[in-house]
């Protein structure tokens, strides 16, 4: 009797956050779409989870073979009520791109104690460029496992070569610690948010050019 009581409380806190998640997704004002990837073992699903749950496991997990959603609702200074929409990207390159398309973001995680994952992520660029449309705008290069620093292999100097090289801002994170990994969701929202003033302003433009013309 105790476990079936455990399991019907486990079952309507269930039911109560997907129907609070729900309300709160009829109610967003917008949404960004946020792709993450990276090769097998970065942390891609640690990061995810950090952000969207605010914990920490450390259990193995299996590679991700599927693109996994999560979501988070925030407030900023502008917006209130966003819907945050992170998506855990496969390690492979057979990816189906079709769901890919439409994202507002993309990080491209590395491991900073294995520095072969450094350089895949221009290989990870160069497959979300030719693959989804339109095309990703916003792009962060994320370091993770910052909290291993004894077997760090990728040094910050390093990383910020290759970050200008790919044209993208840097942050270096911890899931297991929670560092920056707040920071990094902000700074993309800050310039998600700043893509789309510069595009409205745009459109402003060129329809006043327009009626002028006309």
């Amino acid at each position: 009797m105790v476990f079936t009581n455990f399991v019907m409380r486990l079952s309507a806190i269930t039911f109560q956050q997907i129907n609070e998640l729900n309300n709160r997704r009829i109610s967003a004002q917008k949404s960004y779409k946020i792709l993450v990837f990276g090769d097998v073992d970065v942390g891609k699903t640690s990061l995810v989870t950090r952000y969207v749950e605010n914990r920490f496991s450390t259990i193995d997990t299996n590679p991700t073979n599927t693109m996994v959603k999560s979501s988070r609702f925030v407030d900023t200074l502008v917006d209130s009520n966003i819907e945050i929409i992170v998506c855990d990207c496969p390690s492979c390159d057979t990816i189906d791109f079709d769901e890919y398309q439409n994202a507002d973001a993309a990080l491209f995680l590395y491991d900073m104690t294995r520095i072969e994952t450094l350089k895949s992520t221009e290989r990870w660029n160069e497959m979300v460029d030719m693959n989804i449309f339109p095309n990703v705008c916003v792009k962060l290069l994320v370091g993770t496992k910052r909290d291993d620093l004894d077997n760090r292999k990728v040094f910050l100097e390093m990383a910020r070569s290759h970050a200008t090289k790919l044209d993208m801002f840097l942050h270096e994170t911890s899931a297991k610690h929670g560092v920056e990994i707040e920071n990094v969701f902000k700074a993309v929202c800050r310039r998600i948010r700043q893509r789309e003033s510069t595009e409205v302003k745009t459109k402003r433009i060129l329809k006043e050019k327009s009626r002028n013309f006309g």
